[in-house]
């Protein structure tokens, strides 16, 4: 038996992405009220700072509204920008740790994270922020 319900959300969902493609302006309110609070959520587990998170949500969604036309609909939008968020705060963290010339030992690689964001277990963790590595470093 077909479940109705993901029958229609797929349906909406086709036509919010269709919407967002033509630059319907309500389409893109309801992606910013729908998926807010989520996507904030999701680069907080990477971004201490709530308004660099809130930076990388908003750079979230300047990559959605640009490139909304490449979305294939091979998972669900939700997912979609869940990825774009998760790359985007791993950038800004590489980026943060270049400008305090932290040593190039530490990598952060999105294989190191499950689809909801969460470290694996069997990645190593850096233990120390970038200010204490950089001390460390000096030494």
């Amino acid at each position: 038996m077909v479940n109705e319900f993901h029958i229609a959300k797929t349906v909406d969902e086709c036509r919010l992405v269709e919407e967002l493609s033509q630059g319907v302006p309500s389409a893109f309110e309801f992606v910013i009220r729908e998926y807010g609070g989520y996507l904030l959520n999701v680069a907080r587990r990477y971004i201490q700072d709530v308004d660099d998170a809130q930076d990388v949500v908003q750079e979230s969604y300047l990559q959605l509204f640009k490139n909304v036309s490449t979305f294939r609909g091979e998972s669900s939008l939700k997912s979609w920008l869940h990825r774009i968020t998760v790359n985007n705060a791993l950038m800004k963290i590489r980026k943060d740790l270049k400008m305090n010339t932290v040593s190039s030992d530490i990598q952060i690689d999105v294989d190191d994270f499950d689809e909801n964001g969460k470290r694996l277990e069997n990645t190593q963790a850096v233990s120390m922020s970038a200010d204490e590595v950089y001390s460390n470093a000096e030494l």
